[in-house]
């Protein structure tokens, strides 16, 4: 359950073309989110360019390279773990 400073509990209705719903749609679906979730994400992070499904990816890359790694260089693994893990926090 979400904390209480995080609950949704505003909701509102907003009025648009079919070609500007049909944009939006399309971008929420690349991101793999609602419309709700991208409209809030635009909204609340607008020149954020590391959408969640991005940041997904790049998490990946990093614990791909951090395995490769490990067994040569096991600190620099552990610091670039560190810092991707950093990224959520954007």
């Amino acid at each position: 359950m979400r904390k209480a400073s995080e609950q949704k509990t505003r909701s509102t209705s907003i009025r648009m073309t079919n070609d500007q719903y049909a944009i939006i749609e399309q971008r929420a679906k690349e991101q793999g989110v609602s419309v709700s979730a991208y409209l809030v994400n635009a909204a609340v992070h607008p020149a954020a360019s590391l959408t969640p499904g991005i940041m997904a990816k790049v998490q990946t890359l990093v614990n791909d390279a951090c395995d490769a790694c490990r067994c040569s260089n096991p600190k620099e693994a552990e610091r670039l773990a560190k810092e991707a893990n950093e990224l959520w926090s954007f």
